[in-house]
């Protein structure tokens, strides 16, 4: 569907930081989303809501203090949510960066168990006074959020992560909630807007220039759709790049090769991600070595690091690390 700036909506906003005397920090990347097709995308893309007929893209908050949950549109192309035993109603959501509240509004229009970090002072204060969620003043970098993943896995609750991502901490955000949640991921899906070459990082398949570390690292946990695109237009102050939402759906390692073997060998194969596999790891394995390791799994010894696979890449390792390991002193 067509992501397009709103006007109503532009309107809303200016109103409610006119009303409140609120500025933009632009030390904490705040850009807000004036897009309601963008914003009612994300909730019913982000696993909350399963009835695609829902909403409707024709209404925008009514009142600068307290939008309401407005109407989405039909996704019939979105990603299922994934079959879960844990109970679908009231499932626990984590915000990251509420802003003005208009997204956090929708969300708890569909959940009473929502918790919304937002680093702004001002900002947590104002979402206090004007939203049904729990507010959470911190840095979520810094956040220790096991209680909230606690709290969601007793009451055998779904867990979901929606977040409007500030660029220059998007890798930390998603390092934290993928490599730091624990395994199994405690999340059953994670819904990010973020800067649009970045999404495009993330979902790159095998065989593409864009595919580096931070694809397979990605893809390592989860399963990456872009579910729109938003332009810069649709951000209030605009960007200068555009953005994309992403829904990342958590799976099972399916790896056998030692995850921190793995990622070492991935990290040294992109370093210089333009030369042939077999020169970015041959300082640390031996050339030879590495000709002999892709011939046995009959691998073009010409390839470059963003050829393979994760499946590739995890024989590969096995084979390397057991040569290391037979190699004498």
């Amino acid at each position: 569907m067509n992501i397009l700036p709103d006007k109503n909506l532009l309107n809303t906003i200016k109103n409610i930081m006119h009303q409140n005397g609120l500025h933009f920090n632009k030390s904490l990347g705040q850009n807000f989303l004036i897009s309601q097709s963008a914003l009612d995308t994300i909730v019913q893309n982000c696993g909350i809501i399963g009835d695609s007929n829902l909403f409707s893209t024709s209404d925008a908050p009514n009142t600068p203090n307290t939008p309401h949950a407005p109407n989405a549109p039909d996704t019939t192309d979105a990603p299922d949510t994934p079959a879960t035993p844990l109970s679908a109603t009231d499932p626990y959501v984590i915000e990251i960066g509420g802003g003005l509240g208009v997204l956090t509004h929708m969300l708890a229009a569909q959940t009473k168990n929502v918790y919304t970090f937002e680093l702004d002072s001002k900002l947590a204060d104002f979402l206090r006074l004007n939203t049904s969620a729990t507010i959470i003043n911190e840095d979520f970098l810094t956040a220790d959020i096991s209680p909230i993943i606690q709290r969601a896995q007793t009451e055998n609750k779904q867990l979901f992560v929606v977040a409007n991502l500030p660029y220059y901490i998007t890798s930390p955000i998603i390092t934290k909630l993928l490599e730091n949640a624990g395994t199994p991921s405690p999340f059953n899906a994670i819904t990010v807007m973020l800067q649009k070459e970045v999404a495009q990082r993330m979902v790159a398949p095998p065989g593409t220039s864009r595919r580096g570390a931070f694809s397979i690292f990605v893809q390592f946990y989860t399963t990456p759709n872009i579910i729109c695109n938003v332009p810069a237009n649709c951000f209030m102050p605009a960007p200068k790049v555009d953005s994309a939402v992403v829904r990342l759906t958590p799976h099972a390692s399916t790896i056998t090769s030692s995850s921190d073997d793995f990622f070492r060998l991935v990290k040294q194969s992109f370093l210089q991600k333009r030369k042939m596999l077999v020169n970015s790891l041959s300082s640390f394995y031996g050339k030879q070595t590495v000709i002999n390791a892709l011939s046995t799994l009959n691998i073009n010894p010409k390839v470059r690091a963003e050829d393979l696979s994760i499946t590739e890449f995890d024989n590969l390792t096995q084979i390397l690390h057991m040569n290391r390991a037979e190699k004498p002193n």
